[in-house]
Formats: C-alpha cells, sequence, structure tokens
C-alpha cells in the first residue's frame, strides 16, 4: 500500500502504476515481459521528479489519518481533539498538527466508541466529553484518553438518549450539555452525568446547531 509519497524520495502516480502492470506482465507471460522491459524502464526514468507531497493511497486507519471525522474541540493549552468518526476513535493533535495519541476502538464495552460524533473539553478540568453516537452515550475521558465515565443508553427517558450528536460544556465546567438528536431534545448533565433538566426542540439537533444555540 502506497502512503506519503514525497518528492525527491518516490516517483509519480503514472510510473508506480506502470512498474506494477510491468510486474504483472512477467507473471502471465515471461517472453513478452522481456522484449517490454526496456521500454517500461525508459518511461519510468523519463518521470519528472516531482518537487511537492502529491498524494496518499488507502490505510485511512493509520494512526493520524483520518475517515469521515464528524467533530473536534481545543483544549485549553490548545491541543486539538478529533473524532475520527469512521475509525470509532479520537485523536488528539497538537496545535501545529502534529500527532499526539489516539484512543478508542469499536464496540460497546466502557472505552469503546462507535461513530463519535460532537467533542467538547472543559475548560476546568480539561477532560474530553465525547458523543458516542451509535451506542447512545455520553463518555468523558481525562485528557490522555483515560475513561472517566460514561451515561446514557438507548429511549427517551430523562437522562437516556438516542443518537446523541452534539456535546458542550459550561464556561465553568459544571454542566454538560447534549444533543438528544433522536429524541429532539437537549439535555443537560452535572459535570459527572447526573440529569438536570432537558428541553423539548423543534427538529433534530447536530453538533453544529448545539453549538448555534449556545453561542449565537
Amino acid at each position: 500500500m502506497l502512503t506519503h509519497l514525497r518528492a525527491r524520495s518516490r516517483p509519480t502516480l503514472a510510473a508506480v502504476l506502470a512498474a506494477i502492470c510491468l510486474v504483472a506482465l512477467l507473471s502471465a507471460s515471461p517472453g513478452r515481459a522481456a522484449r517490454l522491459a526496456p521500454a517500461a524502464a525508459e518511461s519510468l526514468s523519463a518521470q519528472p521528479p516531482p518537487t511537492k507531497f502529491l498524494y496518499s493511497l488507502g490505510n485511512q486507519a493509520a494512526t493520524g489519518l483520518l475517515r469521515q471525522p464528524g467533530g473536534l474541540a481545543l483544549s485549553p493549552g490548545g491541543d486539538v481533539y478529533v473524532a475520527d468518526t469512521r475509525n470509532h476513535r479520537i485523536q488528539q493533535f497538537t496545535g501545529g498538527g502534529v500527532f499526539v495519541r489516539t484512543w478508542g476502538s469499536l464496540g460497546s464495552a466502557e472505552g469503546q466508541l462507535a461513530q463519535p460524533q460532537g467533542l467538547a473539553v472543559s475548560p476546568i478540568t480539561g477532560h474530553v466529553y465525547v458523543a458516542d453516537m451509535a451506542n447512545d452515550r455520553v463518555q468523558c475521558f481525562t485528557a490522555d484518553g483515560r475513561l472517566v465515565t460514561s451515561w446514557g443508553g438507548r429511549g427517551s427517558g430523562n437522562g437516556q438518549l438516542i443518537s446523541p450528536q452534539g456535546v458542550a460544556v459550561s464556561p465553568d465546567g459544571a454542566r454538560v450539555y447534549v444533543a438528544d438528536s433522536g429524541n429532539n431534545r437537549v439535555q443537560y448533565f452535572t459535570a459527572a452525568g447526573s440529569i438536570s433538566g432537558s428541553g423539548a426542540v423543534p427538529v433534530p439537533l447536530t453538533a453544529h446547531s448545539l453549538a448555534r444555540s449556545l453561542c449565537p
């Protein structure tokens, strides 16, 4: 698999494809391949050297790469947390984009994730709150990814959630607001996850609409 092909060290895409075709030809017809090999080599050497990064192919699950990211949040120290939704994990980067760490894997056990969406970071504790959408819950982690607590569970009762897509933390860190999208409401909890209240809304909420409602 080809990843991070860089200038001055890797050929262009056309050259790579030519090499692949040559290998396939060698396997299928050695005699014919021998006659065509000089032309293929000339094609490879004729490719102009690239002068900048060109492309990356595949391996969307590799550390630091993303697949349909659904949310992000900034820490008080300037780090960036990304909900890597289709890889079912959270990734942390510096403000300059340098990879720091990742946590989470597909599943429903404590600490596992299934299509995480919205993220929020407490300005007081630095804890990271994750809208764990497909598990119908919110999970809270330390800044380095250790599970603190989780709450929710599928349903329409107080404290229950259906496909939450957004989360926000109050400036004093005391309340956590959750876009309970499948129930058409916002619920708010203490920082530890105890239900504090809820309010119905006319349309399903997303992380974007929740953020707009809290930050007019």
